[in-house]
């Protein structure tokens, strides 16, 4: 069944007891971890169409947050086996999302641990365009659902520095920010090749 999820409610909390498997419908989930010294690290951001629900000896690894409003189809666990034999399309859906999850986590652990603050932000807004349009054009304006302590939190950045980044790539007349929730790319290829570490 779908569920709605205001915008700042969980969806689960981690070491919560897992029983359902997630689809987001619409809007946009945050993955976190909280540190023993409360210090928080995001680990993605879900939308439309992904899978969440990552579950070890039956409990979910990570809290799940509503960034915005967002809609989420909960798939009970226990009913997950009779659905895959039923739907085998389901289980091919489920191991492309699989793969593609070690992809992101494989990127995002690269982004922090060896980019600099600039191609971290880069990083972030090229993935951003990327995920809403195929189109090779060089402006692209970014719809940013999260603010800027969640991009902070996600790559591992405080949240001056993130807002000292974009205010320089503003400056550079890369970016341009109409407001705190939009950013318009101005040169993506400039972006792209920081992403890259291209200097």
């Amino acid at each position: 069944r779908t569920r709605l999820v205001k915008a700042g409610q969980s969806v689960y909390r981690e070491f919560e007891e897992a029983k359902y498997l997630f689809s987001v419908v619409t809007g946009e989930i945050r993955l976190a971890n909280l540190l023993d010294d409360g210090r928080r690290q995001v680990t993605a951001f879900k939308s439309a169409g992904d899978v969440i629900g990552e579950q070890k000896n039956g409990y979910y690894q990570s809290d799940a947050e509503a960034v915005c409003d967002t809609v989420v189809c909960q798939i009970p666990l226990k009913s997950l086996d009779k659905y895959l034999k039923e739907m085998p399309a389901i289980q091919t859906a489920l191991t492309a999302k699989m793969v593609d999850e070690l992809h992101e986590l494989r990127h995002h652990a690269i982004l922090l641990g060896c980019k600099t603050p600039v191609e971290k932000v880069a990083t972030f807004l090229v993935d951003r365009a990327e995920k809403i349009t195929s189109n090779d054009g060089n402006e692209i304006d970014v719809e940013l659902t999260m603010g800027r302590s969640d991009i902070a939190d996600f790559l591992g950045l405080t949240i001056e520095t993130v807002s000292r980044t974009i205010t320089k790539l503003k400056k550079m007349g890369v970016v341009e920010v109409p407001s705190n929730h939009s950013i318009l790319i101005k040169d993506r290829e400039w972006l792209e090749n920081q992403a890259e570490g291209e200097k």
